[in-house]
């Protein structure tokens, strides 16, 4: 599964709880100043992160040139007792002495360090370097409730490296290390009390905060991703493109939009049919429950079939890889050059992401060789699936990745199709203006009422995905399983979206420029031609065209 904010946590405790048991009973001199060595760092990066985190996700306005950020008050015992905890343990790395060496057992307080710098780049992966949103979740991860829950992890650590340094100055022989040890016990002990009790309502959902994947194009590896962690990254990838894609960062072209419409309903079509094998090997009342979140994927594929139909009769021209078939050229027309070739045009890299997530679901229904192009067959025993991913559970929690995705991007859909319709041309001979003749070309601007049906198809379909989420989410939980992908999802529904940049609130209905297609293309589809540049010619006349010469006189 993809990377978490809570197992960010969770490892670095567990690291520092395996450092303490690890500790041999003698220690010698250069062992205790390497294994204090380590404690001061990890003392190190628990103090850095309160102040770092409290500034970095979102601050309050500046008054008087003082900082006040949202968290002043609730880490200030916190930072306070840390800091303490810091000048403790260093201390008694300077009364430790002698040559610092490398000793194993420090390996667990590194790799707890490494966890906790982990924790800090997952939560900077929701913006980019200049500070602007990159996921939907940042407005979630700049709440004060959202960073109660980081400190309240951060005293968990805390009260972990406690621990451990009452074990590592129970061994230690030197009475002023052995005092500076416990200081620093004492100091992390009390910033761990009052990190937990400062933050008792911290929102669990918080755990589930992933970590944000980069846009770049990728190798698929189908047969050796495990289905659930396929489906997880995938759903993450798309959530990212579409809130930037909304944001006209990097938008999605038509054709774009219509293979993702394809691929979402047929990735619901099968996950429905995965939840009616499922239903069929369990009894009442969770039989009748599969049966009805089975039936709300298929409503919800249904609404994302209605609307890849609708894309049918729009053509992108600045992505012309979605259209219908042409006829050729005539041969008159390819003598005298008026044929041109249609752009070649890479597709958007998450488009592929939203096939994968079919194909995995279809693979995981139906085998390991299953192709879309073969269609439907006999399912795999619901026995062996279930062994696979470990439990209806988890595959459900696994599931909810999908409606949940889809939402995203149906919410983010008129967004979509406002930045495209600048270029959008249409084929719907029953939807040509008057003033159109039969010679003007197959090809004419969509009307507004095009646009505009077009639009609507989007408003059902994210209604109907989340109902299909929602009733994943009610079956889980009648099992006993806790979803707080799910809780942290209804958390971003309800903040409040933030603001798009300022260039792309300006230009958001306005289509992209024909030298930003020509760049998305890989080939010109018409090349003409100029004539070059004369050196009698002045600069101000076009070419081809020069200015009169006086006739001489003998």
């Amino acid at each position: 599964m993809p990377l978490t904010l809570g197992e960010t946590f969770d490892a670095a405790a567990e690291e520092v709880q395996s450092a303490a048991r690890t500790l041999p009973p003698v220690l010698a001199p250069e062992q205790l100043g390497a294994l204090v060595s380590s404690l001061r760092e990890l003392v190190d990066q628990l103090r850095a992160y309160p102040q770092q985190y409290a500034r970095d996700p979102g601050h309050l306005p500046r008054a008087s040139g003082a900082v006040h950020t949202v968290m002043s008050e609730t880490s200030a015992d916190l930072r306070a007792y840390l800091s303490t905890a810091a000048e403790r343990v260093a201390q008694a790395a300077e009364l430790s002495g002698g040559p610092v060496v490398p000793f194993s057992p420090s390996g667990s307080l590194e790799a707890a360090g490494q966890r906790l710098a982990i924790s800090r780049d997952l939560l900077r992966s929701h913006r980019d370097p200049d500070g602007r949103p990159t996921t939907p979740y940042v407005v979630v991860i700049a709440q004060a409730r959202a960073q109660r829950y980081v400190l309240r992890r951060v005293a968990d650590v805390a009260w972990a490296a406690g621990r451990y340094a009452d074990q590592l100055a129970s061994r230690t022989s030197p009475s002023t290390v052995r005092a500076a040890l416990e200081g620093t016990r004492d100091a992390l002990d009390r910033a761990a009390v009052f990190g937990r009790q400062a933050n008792q309502d911290a929102p669990a959902e918080m755990a589930a905060l992933p970590f944000a994947p980069a846009l770049t194009p990728r190798q698929y590896q189908l047969d050796t991703t495990p289905v659930l962690d396929g489906l997880a990254e995938d759903g993450d990838r798309l959530v990212r493109a579409a809130f930037q894609a909304s944001r006209q960062e990097r938008p999605f072209s038509g054709s774009d939009l219509q293979q993702i419409a394809r691929s979402m309903a047929m990735g619901h079509l099968l996950a429905g049919r995965v939840l009616l094998e499922m239903g069929a090997a369990h009894t009442e009342p969770v039989a009748a429950a599969l049966g009805d979140g089975a039936a709300r994927l298929r409503t919800a594929a249904q609404a994302w079939q209605h609307t890849a139909q609708a894309w049918r009769w729009f053509v992108d021209t600045a992505d012309p890889r979605e259209h219908p078939s042409l006829p050729r050229y005539a041969y008159d027309v390819k003598r005298l050059g008026r044929a041109g070739l249609l752009p070649r045009t890479q597709p958007h890299p998450v488009t592929a992401d939203a096939h994968a997530m079919a194909v995995r679901i279809g693979r995981f229904l139906y085998g390991s060789d299953w192709l879309p192009e073969n269609g439907p067959r006999a399912a795999r025993d619901v026995a062996a699936m279930l062994d696979e991913v470990g439990g209806l559970e988890p595959l459900l929690t696994g599931l909810y990745r999908l409606p949940a995705t889809g939402r995203a991007l149906a919410e983010a859909g008129p967004h979509h199709v406002q930045h495209v319709a600048g270029g959008l041309v249409t084929h719907d001979i029953d939807r040509r203006p008057l003033h159109v003749g039969e010679t003007h070309g197959r090809f004419y601007p969509p009307t507004v009422q095009q646009l505009n049906a077009l639009t609507d198809t989007y408003t059902p379909t994210a209604r109907a995905a989340q109902k299909a989420a929602d009733q994943l989410v009610t079956i889980a939980h009648g099992s006993g399983a806790e979803m707080l992908r799910a809780r942290l999802d209804a958390a971003v529904q309800h903040a409040p979206t933030p603001p798009p940049p300022p260039a792309a609130a300006e230009g958001a209905s306005v289509r992209v420029s024909a030298a930003a297609a020509r760049s998305r293309s890989t080939t010109v589809s018409d090349q003409r031609r100029t004539a070059p540049q004369s050196e009698n010619r002045p600069a101000h006349l076009p070419a081809g065209q020069q200015s009169p010469q006086r006739r001489r006189t003998r």
